[in-house]
């Protein structure tokens, strides 16, 4: 597995305290008659959340040269280093937000002008349309605007509408710090929780395959942000998606022994982070899902994860102060 880089521009370097903006680097191989095949840009473009041929289309005007999108191929020979110099100034021209700096923007189309609306802080701002993307950007967006039928587009604004409230909201009740996650709708019926049910089926058919118990722990990590990213979820969700794709076993027995697995992993998470109280909530909120059906299981694995300095002393009695005040998912259920 190739290893990941940070998502950065020249100019804009993202503030990426937790590692969510990650890519592989560049990977180029010689193409038939004189052409340059970049192998991995199906997961470079899913993890900018841009087109293949939007990218291609990109390095072709800076290089002055053909594309063939279907085959991910430039013409003439390009070093990977070169393509990753024309990949950062195209990030910093295309993909990071004007407003926050981070690289969760999607196109949208207003009129005749192009602008990114931002994931990550719900802002849109207008995009530069001095570059000559510009041109090849709003044809693709008026392409897709003209196969949609106007109730498409209708549902389109609405669901936009919605997203960059419900946004607004959330923005307004993490001002003051992180998300208590009690207050996660870990089960809802919202997109989200789609996004984050295939992440955790994909995640553990990583694991089944690729990686074995006492692995390489930064591999782990590496593949759980980049699947995170590419979701589009929060980072905190790394951790419910981690303990959902592992603890699977019906015996206590086959759980301690999972969690033993899961120790180094989780402490790769949490360890160097400013917000690790919460985080260690996540931890505590993820068991409390995981173990609604086998509620016994709770207390052993919590105090093993206390021993095994993944959790605090701190997190612990905030959680037990949960279940005196009867907001706890299983405390009613694990005596």
């Amino acid at each position: 597995m190739s290893r990941l880089i940070p998502i950065a521009g020249v100019s804009n370097p993202v503030v990426d305290p937790y590692y969510r903006y990650k890519m592989p680097p560049i990977v180029v191989e010689p193409g038939k008659a004189n052409a340059t095949a970049i192998s991995n840009l199906v997961k470079i473009a899913s993890c900018l959340h841009r087109s293949q041929a939007e990218i291609l289309k990109y390095f072709a005007l800076e290089l002055s040269v053909a594309s063939s999108p279907t085959k991910s191929s430039l013409k003439g020979r390009h070093s990977a280093e070169d393509l990753q110099s024309l990949l950062a100034r195209y990030i910093d021209t295309c993909v990071l937000c004007p407003s926050c700096g981070l690289p969760e923007t999607k196109y949208s189309l207003v009129g005749d002008q192009v602008h990114h609306d931002c994931n990550a802080c719900g802002g849109t701002s207008k995009a530069k349309m001095d570059h000559r993307m510009s041109k090849f950007i709003l044809n693709s967006l008026r392409t897709q605007s003209k196969q949609m039928s106007k109730k498409e587009r209708r549902k389109v604004r609405q669901e936009e509408k919605q997203r960059k409230e419900q946004q607004r909201m959330e923005n307004e009740k993490t001002a003051d710090g992180p998300v208590d996650p009690k207050e996660i709708a870990w089960d809802s019926d919202t997109d989200d929780a789609t996004a984050l049910e295939q992440t955790i089926k994909s995640f553990r058919r990583f694991l089944r395959k690729q990686w074995s118990p006492g692995g390489d722990v930064d591999i782990v990590v590496e593949e759980l942000t980049n699947r995170q990213v590419s979701a589009l979820l929060p980072s905190h969700d790394r951790i419910p998606i981690l303990l959902r794709a592992v603890l699977r076993r019906k015996t206590q027995k086959g759980w301690k022994e999972d969690i033993q697995v899961l120790m180094p992993v989780l402490l790769r998470l949490l360890d160097g982070t400013s917000d690790r109280f919460f985080l260690e909530r996540h931890v505590l909120a993820g068991l409390e899902v995981v173990c609604m059906d086998h509620p016994k299981f709770f207390p052993v694995l919590v105090l093993m994860l206390y021993e095994g300095d993944v959790l605090s002393e701190d997190s612990v009695l905030a959680w037990a102060k949960d279940i005196k005040d009867g907001s706890s998912c299983v405390s009613t259920r694990c005596s």
